[in-house]
C-alpha cells in the first residue's frame, strides 16, 4: 500500500514539474515595443487659401470750384475759390479672394506675414450744387455736379502676431500695407452769367483727362482668430478697417469771358472688411 502511495505521488510530480521546467527552458517571446505618440501640432509653416469677405466702406467726394484759370494742370490748388459741396455715403457689398503666409511657433507665441487679395465692389456718389461769384470776373455761376468713385480690388501685406490659449486656436493683431484700384467719374452743369446779364450759357462737362481712376496706396490694421480643425485644415475669421490715400480729379468747364475754368473732386476711400476663410497648412 506504501509503495502505491509513493509511486503515485511522483507520478504526479512529474506531471506537474517537468512541463513547467522545460517551459522555462524555451525562449520568451519579445515583447511588442509601445506605440509611438502622434507628434505635436505646431503652426511652424506656410499654407495657403481662400475666403469670402463682407465690406462697408465711406467712400467720400467734395466738389470745388477752382475759379477762373489758365492753371488747370499746375497751379490748380492755389486758385480755389470756394466749395461747392460734397456727399459721403456708406457703401457695402460681398467679394472673395484668396492668400498666402508663413508662420512660425514660438512656444505660446506665433508670428507670421501674411499676403492677400480680394475682389469687391464698392461705389460712392458725391452731388453738389452752389451758386457762387466769382471773385475774379464777377460772374455768377451755378453749377452742379455728380462724381463717383468704385473700388474694384484690394490687396494687403502684413506681419501677424498672436498668443496660442490653446495648442489649436489661435488669436492675433495683423497691421500693414494697403493697395486697391478704383476709377473715378464725373458729370455736371455749369451756367454762367456775365456781370449786368439776364443771359447765362449753360455748358455740360465731363472728366478732365484720366479721371482718377488708378491704385490707391494706404494701410490696413486689424485683428483674427483661426482654428486648426486637423494638422492640415484650418479656419479663421478676421476684421481689417484699410484707409487708402485720396486721389483728386479735374474736371475743365468752359467760360465765355477766359475760356476756361475748372472744378476739382477730392475723393477718400476707407472702409471695414470681415473675412472668413480656410487654410491648407503645408
Amino acid at each position: 500500500m506504501r509503495a502505491r502511495l509513493i509511486n503515485s505521488l511522483f507520478t504526479i510530480a512529474c506531471t506537474i514539474g517537468i512541463p513547467a521546467a522545460f517551459a522555462s527552458d524555451l525562449p520568451r517571446r519579445p515583447s511588442l515595443p509601445p506605440a509611438p505618440l502622434p507628434p505635436a501640432f505646431t503652426w511652424t509653416g506656410a499654407y495657403a487659401g481662400l475666403d469670402v469677405g463682407y465690406g462697408l466702406g465711406r467712400l467720400k467726394t467734395k466738389a470745388i470750384w477752382a475759379g477762373s484759370t489758365d492753371a488747370v494742370a499746375t497751379a490748380l490748388p492755389d486758385s480755389l475759390r470756394g466749395t461747392i459741396g460734397g456727399t459721403g455715403k456708406h457703401r457695402k457689398g460681398f467679394g472673395g479672394g484668396l492668400h498666402v503666409g508663413y508662420d512660425h511657433q514660438f512656444g505660446w507665441m506665433v508670428a507670421g506675414l501674411e499676403a492677400d487679395v480680394m475682389s469687391i465692389k464698392l461705389q460712392g456718389t458725391g452731388v453738389a450744387a452752389a451758386s457762387l461769384v466769382d471773385p475774379v470776373t464777377g460772374a455768377r455761376i451755378d453749377a452742379a455736379a455728380s462724381g463717383s468713385q468704385r473700388l474694384h480690388w484690394f490687396a494687403t501685406l502684413r506681419p501677424r502676431i498672436g498668443f496660442l490659449p490653446f495648442e489649436r486656436l489661435l488669436i492675433y493683431g495683423t497691421g500693414g500695407l494697403a493697395v486697391g484700384r478704383a476709377s473715378n467719374r464725373v458729370q455736371g452743369t455749369v451756367a454762367v452769367t456775365a456781370p449786368g446779364s439776364d443771359m447765362s450759357e449753360t455748358t455740360s462737362f465731363g472728366a478732365y483727362g484720366k479721371p482718377g481712376s488708378g491704385y490707391r496706396f494706404g494701410w490696413v490694421v486689424g485683428a483674427g482668430a483661426e482654428y486648426a480643425l486637423t494638422d492640415d485644415i484650418s479656419i479663421k475669421g478676421e476684421f481689417l478697417h484699410i484707409n487708402l490715400a485720396g486721389r483728386n480729379f479735374v474736371a475743365a468747364v468752359p467760360q465765355p469771358d477766359s475760356g476756361e475754368a475748372a472744378v476739382l473732386f477730392k475723393n477718400k476711400t476707407a472702409f471695414e472688411v470681415m473675412k472668413a476663410g480656410v487654410n491648407y497648412r503645408f
